[in-house]
């Protein structure tokens, strides 16, 4: 007898920063959903233009604005309440990236399906306990790898698996970000490659169907203030496949002209490309040349529809707990993988072959 499908999912959205925001807007666009908890440090003062408010107002006079009031809000000291409720199905995780693994864990062993913003940990180890945690307890758990979920890309991938362009010999994405973040956000971030290159791997990794055998990657930097703390802006990575693909990725923590996020797939019968998205699909030709809008501001932008339908499947995957999720444990460990070999390679000057992926362990729970 097929499993009844859930009518609508109680959520609770953990974080109401810059992701948290992002996903707040998917929540209460999902009919099949209803969002019983915010939790944050709500008594946390922070600016917002000319003034000072704390975190709690703020995140409750966004729910007045969309007439959410019976959404609670309650501190972080608080978890522990929020998911005794049997009323909550699943969590969303959006808190600084070292508060990830223990909202994670905390959620799953309170049997809650868990929706986390990447990392889901702070290394390979930790992470993959994260999802023997998961099995261990028969839930879900999902890394947020939002461009699986953009139509460009899918479409792609779809073109690929259908053999449109023939045996595949390169992929080349270019990321480059806008704006650039904040010197706070980046002491406070693990680096280019596990904080943007792991979506990059992602996404070609996934289009492709294959896991790399070694990667090279190289990185500088170009802004002073990036270079004051030790960091790195610019990156270039090769990844090596088995079947004989090679892919490539350049990485800029800064972009002068908008988001600029590419995909080319280069094959023996043709090439696939998905370009920029601008603010304006029209394009001008007349005798001044060709003019077009500019490519959006940002990610949340670029990625507003992605973003989504990432958190309608998760919403279905609770409903139906026959589905499966498109990002699992092998996908996440496997952009970890390569993350790690990248910053090895970069900073031993070496091609670097893939360390295998930690087995699963059986927890007790």
């Amino acid at each position: 007898m097929a499993a009844k499908s859930k009518e609508r999912v109680g959520l609770a959205l953990c974080g109401f920063g810059r992701a948290g925001k992002i996903h707040f807007s998917g929540v209460r666009q999902n009919r099949f959903c209803e969002l019983k908890y915010v939790v944050d440090l709500i008594e946390v003062t922070v600016t917002v233009g000319d003034s000072k408010k704390t975190i709690g107002d703020i995140v409750r006079s966004t729910l007045a604005e969309y007439r959410m009031e019976q959404t609670k809000v309650v501190d972080t000291s608080t978890l522990h309440e929020v998911l005794a409720d049997p009323a909550v199905d699943g969590v969303i995780v959006t808190t600084p990236t070292e508060t990830h693994e223990q909202i994670v864990k905390q959620a799953l062993l309170a049997g809650k399906a868990v929706f986390c913003e990447k990392p889901i940990a702070g290394n390979i180890e930790d992470t993959a306990r994260c999802y023997d945690v998961a099995a261990a307890v028969n839930r879900p758990l999902y890394c947020a790898f939002q461009r699986r979920f953009d139509l460009g890309f899918m479409k792609i991938h779809r073109q690929v698996r259908e053999g449109k362009i023939g045996k595949i010999h390169l992929l080349k994405t270019t990321s480059r970000d806008s704006p650039r973040p904040t010197i706070d956000q980046l002491k406070n971030c693990r680096g280019l490659y596990h904080d943007c290159g792991v979506h990059d791997i992602d996404l070609i990794c996934w289009v492709l169907g294959e896991e790399p055998e070694g990667v090279i990657a190289q990185g500088t930097t170009m802004d002073p203030e990036i270079a004051a703390i030790g960091d790195i802006d610019t990156i270039a990575i090769i990844l090596k496949f088995p079947s004989g693909v090679l892919a490539t990725i350049d990485l800029s923590r800064h972009s002068s002209y908008g988001y600029d996020h590419r995909l080319e797939v280069f094959g023996e019968k043709g090439m696939l490309v998905c370009e920029n998205v601008t603010e304006d699909p029209v394009v001008c030709y007349d005798q001044d040349g060709v003019t077009s809008a500019k490519v959006v501001y940002s990610f949340p932008q670029r990625y507003e529809m992605a973003y989504r339908r990432e958190l309608d499947e998760f919403i279905e995957v609770i409903r139906d707990p026959t589905l499966s999720l498109k990002v699992q444990r092998k996908d996440t460990l496997l952009t970890t993988r390569v993350a790690n070999a990248c910053e090895i390679s970069a900073r031993e000057g070496r091609m670097v072959p893939l360390e295998p992926a930690p087995e699963p362990q059986v927890i007790k729970t």
